[in-house]
Parts: C-alpha cells; sequence; structure tokens
C-alpha cells in the first residue's frame, strides 16, 4: 500500500498499488475493495465492467462530494470515484507527457501524490516524472504552480523553483501553505 486517507466517519481508503486496486478499512475495521481488481490495466468502470488502475499511489477524498481523487501513476492520470462507486479518467489521458490546459486535454508523467485544498477545492498533485507540481481547479483547468521540466534544486517563486521527482504533497488548512 503506497496512499492513505480518510472520510469524516473514520473509515481509511489505501491505496493498494501492488494488488492495483483501491481499499477501504472500514471504521469497524472490515477491508474491502471499492476499485480495481488484482490485475493492472486502464479501464473506466462501465455496467458489468470493473474499472482497472496500474499501480495507484496517491489518494484524497473531496469531503462535501465524497468523491475519491486517484494519482493512478503508471496510467498518468488522475482518476474520480464517485459517491456512487463509478470510475473516470478525471484529468490527463493514459499517456505520458506534459500539458496544462483543460482536464481532457493535459497530460501527466507518473503522477504520485494528490490532495485537496479544503479551502477552494482545488487538487494538487506532484507530477513526478515532469518535476512539476500541478493544480486542477473546480473548473477543470490543470495548471503548473511549482517545478520545471528539468530536474534539480532551486527555491524562489513558482517559475524559477525545482523538484526532483517530488513524491509526496499535503496543505495546511489553516494558511494555505502546501508542502511538497
Amino acid at each position: 500500500p503506497t496512499g492513505i486517507s480518510h472520510d469524516n466517519f473514520g473509515n481509511l481508503y489505501v491505496c493498494d498499488s501492488g494488488n492495483h486496486c483501491i481499499r477501504k478499512i472500514g471504521s469497524n475495521l472490515h477491508v474491502s475493495t471499492i476499485a480495481g481488481e488484482p490485475k493492472l490495466g486502464y479501464q473506466d468502470s462501465a455496467p458489468n465492467q470493473l474499472a482497472l488502475f496500474r499501480s495507484p499511489h496517491g489518494i484524497t477524498i473531496d469531503s462535501l462530494t465524497d468523491c475519491i481523487y486517484v494519482a493512478d501513476e503508471y496510467n498518468h492520470c488522475i482518476r474520480k470515484i464517485t459517491s456512487n462507486g463509478q470510475v473516470i479518467t478525471f484529468a490527463g489521458k493514459n499517456l505520458q507527457g506534459f500539458a496544462d490546459g483543460n482536464c481532457q486535454n493535459a497530460q501527466f508523467t507518473y503522477p504520485r501524490s494528490i490532495t485537496i485544498e479544503e479551502t477552494s477545492g482545488c487538487l494538487l498533485v506532484c507530477d513526478r516524472g515532469n518535476h512539476r507540481i500541478r493544480r486542477i481547479s473546480t473548473d477543470g483547468t490543470v495548471t503548473t504552480i511549482a517545478g520545471k521540466t528539468n530536474a534539480g534544486f532551486a527555491d524562489g517563486n513558482f517559475n524559477e523553483a525545482k523538484f526532483h521527482f517530488p513524491s509526496g504533497i499535503v496543505t495546511d488548512a489553516y494558511t494555505g501553505n502546501i508542502f511538497v
């Protein structure tokens, strides 16, 4: 397991990356699979068809909508599990690359970690292979907020800072600071 998040009811949600699925550990400590199955692939859910993941790594929950967002690292995209259990590709494609823009046209390379900014509802993603931090706004626009394509180490403004395979991200709900 690589990523973990929780809801407001004491349930834990885990990226079981080696088994390519998302698991729930209920407040009663019962473990169940909520999306995916133990085989790698890329497939959104459909009637009579299970979703497939390829090494999901990061997970976060939008407490306002009860939707779960997953950084599906080796499928190079962000997946959304709706409150009724449907899995859709939310941002990116099953194709590595780099592109800002709307969710359907954006591209990621090994997105590793994801969190939600509670104050804005925007998602923040460690785009590991592109050495960047990306924001997905509530209107579905993906933008780079820090980092450059070439790996390195540099502090500075968003257009000067450099990362080398950023792998974890959290926010401070009180100050709005982002920690990578």
